[in-house]
């Protein structure tokens, strides 16, 4: 996602990130089909679509995953203690 890259995430959880930070597509795991059509469809997109699914995954990971803000979540867990 910080590279900036459209991510096809094919896997079964219930903590979807990629759909959480809309960078991409998510397919049900194990699925070679639903992999293909992933594929193909980011393939058919526009670049500049398949741009701003990039640019939407490296800003959240900024947002939400940056060493600043990695160490406010573990100050503030650790103070909740």
């Amino acid at each position: 996602m910080y590279a900036a890259k459209p991510i096809i995430h094919s896997i079964n959880t219930k903590y979807d990130l990629v759909s959480l930070a809309n960078c991409g597509i998510t397919v049900e795991a194990e699925n070679p089909s639903a992999i293909a059509d992933a594929i193909l469809k980011l393939y058919k997109m526009s670049s500049e679509e398949r741009k701003i699914l990039g640019e939407n995954g490296k800003r959240y990971v900024i947002e939400n995953h940056s060493y600043e803000k990695l160490v406010e979540k573990l100050i503030n867990a650790i103070q909740g203690l």
